[in-house]
């Protein structure tokens, strides 16, 4: 997709935080709006790399969103090799102060998702993050009836 190509210099590390966190919510709602025309594979992990947020976290829902739907919906498949890194996002999101409650609260509706079908998957994952992001991803999981921690 030619917009993904005027995207990625974007996503540079020497860019400013604030344009690279537009760029990142750019991405996601590309990627949720034409998941099936994006190449997910080179997608997602350049969507990770812009995380976490810096500057703009009015675009964490555009961002969690899209790895929820991601993990949760038809392109689930293509999104698993990144579960892990996707998991680590939502982590570092849910124990982040900046980024609104109404994201964390979706993000804890995917964490429980995903656990009530993956517990044996999903608990590593999860108990390999640090201890803050553990309890505050297992607490918003919790908060959404995952019955998780």
């Amino acid at each position: 997709m030619e917009a993904l190509r005027h995207l990625h210099p974007l996503f540079r590390g020497d860019e400013d935080p604030g344009t690279r966190d537009n760029a990142a919510g750019a991405l996601a709602r590309i990627v949720s709006a034409a998941g099936a025309a994006v190449p997910l594979d080179q997608a997602i992990p350049v969507l990770l790399g812009a995380l976490p947020l810096r500057e703009d976290h009015g675009e964490a829902e555009a961002v969690f969103g899209c790895l929820a739907s991601l993990v949760t919906g038809e392109h689930a498949p293509a999104a698993a090799p990144f579960v892990p890194g996707i998991v680590a996002a939502f982590g570092a999101a849910v124990a982040n102060d900046d980024v609104p409650a109404g994201v964390k609260g979706s993000i804890g509706a995917t964490v429980a998702s995903l656990h009530a079908a993956y517990p044996s998957e999903m608990r590593p994952l999860v108990e390999g993050l640090p201890r803050e992001q553990q309890e505050a991803l297992w607490s918003a999981a919790a908060a959404r009836g995952s019955g998780a921690s």
